[in-house]
């Protein structure tokens, strides 16, 4: 058994965009993660929303800032809800990079957001 996870960068169509695609649902996704339950999967992009106890999703794209961001109110309890699966890994990393959700949640906790506290 591997102790380092897997990280999934998924695809709309296949070739539009760099990693695996899956059709709606993502029930390859859902296949490979009842095959490997001691494998933990860290997903961005489109699958981060998906529900399984070794499945994370990872909040440093520009997708997930804009999904948290567009409807606050959801957001804030979107993140509330599966802050234990939610992580910030991003394969970038400069000094200048640009990263939204920093200064969102940010403001958010200066604003009174606990997210320490769950339903």
């Amino acid at each position: 058994m591997s102790h380092l996870p897997v990280l999934l960068h998924s695809a709309v169509k296949v070739g539009g965009v760099y990693g695996p695609a899956d059709d709606r649902g993502l029930p390859r996704l859902e296949k490979v993660l009842s095959k490997l339950p001691d494998t933990i999967f860290i997903v961005y992009a489109m699958g981060s929303g998906q529900r399984s106890p070794h499945l994370y999703g990872d909040l440093s794209a520009g997708s997930e800032f804009n999904a948290i961001s567009r409807d606050p109110e959801y957001g804030y309890k979107f993140l509330e809800e599966f802050q234990d699966k939610l992580l910030f890994g991003t394969d970038i990393c400069h000094v200048n990079q640009d990263v939204p959700i920093v200064p969102y949640l940010k403001n958010a906790l200066r604003g009174g957001k606990n997210f320490s506290d769950s339903f």
